[in-house]
């Protein structure tokens, strides 16, 4: 009886060992890597190492691949392979790409580049890291009439770094530019500093400019807005040395009792309202 019952426990053990060593297996599946490899549509599992991403699959694409994001697709961070041949991401139509954490874009070879275009659709994800240095080796996102959202730090080289409007979509910023990337804009194209948090905003010429959310937006010096230029929420701004200038109207919609703008040192447009929409 004794023997019969050993026995038993034992396959009970060896059928849970199983079950545990499957389970582990289909989770670091669920929550692992796939690489996109050849020119195709992200929805075609064939492209992929191991399947269509989800929300929790980080994903690397292949250098010389080229990605058309042909779905609301999602993943849990996203990275170029080291980029020997131009590789290539599009967002298609009104589709989407959701990227939970970092998107990683490397310093391309000479001669390459290394692109996410945007065009008409939506880009998100929490933080941004491109590191191109030099022209003729470029990290570009480029963007059309959509709308990119990153939530986090933007940390990138310089002129080889390139953020392009090619009509007026919209670039919203919650974290901080840590370098200083070329930002080519369109009439009408927008950026919006919109973090709950202090934000270092790029220095550079804007077309529209939104100074949103809360807490102190910093330009090291004088930025160029050549169109709106917008204060909402409970942001305020501060420029290093100089002064914000703005070609179009300065909008603000202010909700709390106390804001000003602090330009270059000084107070300028002091605003004290518990609402109220001012055009200057």
């Amino acid at each position: 009886m004794k023997l019969i019952h050993s026995k038993l426990i034992q396959k009970i053990s060896k059928r849970a060992g199983c079950l545990l060593v499957l389970s582990i297996f289909i989770s670091i599946t669920a929550l692992g890597q796939s690489t996109f490899s050849g020119t195709g549509v992200w929805s075609n599992t064939a492209r992929w190492s191991n399947g269509v991403p989800t929300s929790g699959t980080a994903v690397t694409i292949a250098s010389g691949a080229n990605c058309t994001v042909d779905v609301a697709a999602s993943c849990a961070s996203l990275t170029f392979a080291a980029v020997n041949a131009t590789s290539l991401i599009t967002i298609s139509g009104t589709n989407s790409l959701t990227v939970t954490g970092l998107v990683s874009m490397p310093r391309p070879t000479f001669g390459q580049t290394c692109t996410i275009a945007v065009g008409a659709g939506t880009l998100s994800c929490g933080t941004l890291t491109m590191s191109a240095t030099t022209t003729n080796q470029n990290d570009i996102l480029s963007i059309s009439t959509g709308a990119v959202t990153i939530a986090g730090t933007i940390t990138t080289g310089t002129t080889g770094c390139q953020f392009t409007f090619t009509a007026a979509g919209t670039m919203n910023i919650g974290g901080s530019f840590s370098n200083t990337p070329t930002l080519t804009t369109f009439a009408g194209s927008t950026v919006n500093y919109n973090g709950a948090g202090a934000q270092t905003a790029l220095v550079a010429t804007y077309s529209n400019l939104t100074l949103s959310g809360s807490a102190v937006k910093t330009f090291a010096t004088t930025p160029t807005v050549n169109g709106i230029l917008s204060m909402e929420g409970t942001a305020t701004v501060t420029v290093t040395t100089g002064v914000i200038t703005y070609g179009g109207k300065c909008y603000t919609a202010v909700q709390h009792s106390n804001c000003a703008y602090n330009l270059g040192g000084r107070m300028d447009h002091p605003v004290c309202s518990n609402r109220r929409d001012h055009y200057y």
